[in-house]
């Protein structure tokens, strides 16, 4: 079976759910391409899985990504720029701490992106505003001021519609990273 589904960053924890919602229908993912998910029929299964998209040239998940694997996590073919693991089902104080430090590096990344296109929609937005107080007013600076603030409105819609996924399905939000089980220290 294959479903047609589009998967932004925001939506990684439901999009998790909904795979689960389905392996315990005893559907079974196989692959992921682009945004068509194939499934397979079997019995059904309590499965928990892991998407990561790693950001080039980030320290954000890639190793997450291969130790999870070591542990016994199954891969899952992709050719989209997610990642997706299917993870074992054990109480492993591993795995939320896997959940936890993808979050907290998603919420860094959303705020980041909302910083940079706040200042840049801010200084266009300044720039057309004494372009038009020089006397060089025109509709196309007036939309250019307006647009240039706009990228900021769709990193806090994104950061919010993050943060309401990850309270709804209960994982881990920090805005602290988080601290590996075994390393805990007395801070």
């Amino acid at each position: 079976m294959k479903i047609k589904r589009t998967v932004f960053l925001c939506s990684i924890p439901k999009t998790e759910r909904w795979l689960s919602d389905m392996a315990a229908q005893g559907n079974i993912l196989n692959r992921i391409e682009d945004n068509t998910f194939t499934f397979s029929t079997s019995t059904p299964r309590n499965l928990h899985y892991f998407i990561i998209n790693p950001e080039k040239g980030g320290q954000n998940g890639g190793w997450v990504y291969y130790e999870a694997v070591d542990r016994g996590a199954v891969k899952i073919a992709c050719t989209s720029p997610f990642l997706a693991l299917q993870l074992p089902y054990d109480k492993n104080p591993i795995w939320d701490y896997y959940y936890a430090h993808r979050n907290y590096f998603l919420i860094h990344r959303f705020v980041r992106n909302l910083v940079f296109s706040f200042i840049f929609g801010l200084s266009m937005a300044i720039a057309c505003c004494l372009k038009m107080l020089v006397g060089q007013f025109d509709i196309i600076t007036a939309c250019i001021g307006i647009l240039s603030l706009s990228p900021a409105g769709f990193y806090i819609y994104s950061l919010i519609h993050f943060l309401r996924s990850c309270k709804e399905i209960g994982q881990k939000v920090s805005w602290k990273r988080p601290i590996r089980p075994g390393y805990e220290t007395n801070r």
